[in-house]
């Protein structure tokens, strides 16, 4: 927490010590009351099996806005490459990974 205060960004991280299955609940909550708005950016780093991060991407993926994007890391691992890729061909979406390390979806 303390480089995203330093980076004068802490208006708008919310940081959610949970579980990610618990914290996708809790963000679509907020957005459900309309206390929270879609989000622009989300950052997915996980587990690397491919299980995990395929619940990962499908319970935050509705949190997104219409032209919002969704990125990781540790695109090396099989598991982690074959949930993204398996989700943006379901979804009509475009993977770009400069490096081979990171990735984006939108």
């Amino acid at each position: 927490m303390f480089n995203i205060i330093k980076a004068g960004c802490s208006s708008v991280v919310i940081p959610i010590p949970a579980p990610a299955n618990i914290g996708s609940k809790m963000l679509t909550y907020l957005q459900d009351r309309e206390e929270m708005p879609t989000a622009d950016l989300i950052f997915i780093d996980g587990n690397h099996d491919y299980d995990d991060v395929r619940a990962d991407i499908r319970n935050f993926f509705p949190l997104l806005s219409p032209r919002g994007i969704m990125f990781g890391d540790d695109f090396g691992w099989a598991g982690v490459k074959k949930a993204v890729y398996e989700f943006a061909e379901e979804h009509s979406l475009t993977v770009y990974s400069p490096g081979g390390r990171t990735w984006l979806m939108y």
